[in-house]
């Protein structure tokens, strides 16, 4: 496989990614009446970092999975 092959997978997986996932996580977040009731899935870390805040950093996944939005609260 060559290094174009190799980014037109890569094109085709991130434009699925938000075709399919946030487009439905953008939907079903909006459909909940008690946040609480969100579950979150610890392998979406990155991802719930980037939703609310932008970006992947460490203290973006940190604040990601202590959001009282999601159920938790900080110390």
């Amino acid at each position: 496989m060559n290094k174009q092959e190799k980014q037109d997978i890569l094109l085709k997986a991130q434009n699925w990614f938000r075709t399919s996932i946030v487009v439905n996580h953008i939907k079903n977040t909006d459909k909940l009446k008690n946040p609480k009731e969100f579950n979150i899935n610890p392998f979406m870390t990155v991802y719930l970092a980037n939703f609310l805040m932008g970006n992947s950093d460490g203290r973006s996944i940190a604040k990601a999975l202590n959001a009282p939005i999601f159920g938790h609260t900080n110390p």
